[in-house]
């Protein structure tokens, strides 16, 4: 996964489509729960909150240290060494 898959503007990701506007991959939520920590800059809303990883083709979208997660309907990219797996 690379950084021209997604894009972020003011906060909001944008998956990148194809030039028919169709996404050419099916991207879903995945069963993977993980349990974001924060920081000092997080909105607290958002800390100590489970997230679901976003997946491309059966495997997370991930772009160097960052990783695409929804909390719910809403999709944010986190820094993945603030996020803990959840054993169920």
């Amino acid at each position: 996964m690379c950084e021209s898959d997604f894009t972020i503007y003011k906060g909001i990701v944008f998956l990148n489509t194809d030039k028919s506007g169709n996404h050419p991959e099916k991207i879903t939520d995945t069963g993977i729960n993980y349990f974001y920590l924060g920081d000092k800059l997080t909105d607290e809303k958002l800390k100590g909150q489970r997230c679901r990883a976003i997946k491309k083709n059966n495997k997370c979208i991930r772009a160097g240290s960052k990783m695409l997660v929804s909390f719910g309907n809403v999709k944010h990219v986190i820094l993945v060494r603030r996020l803990r797996k959840i054993n169920n």
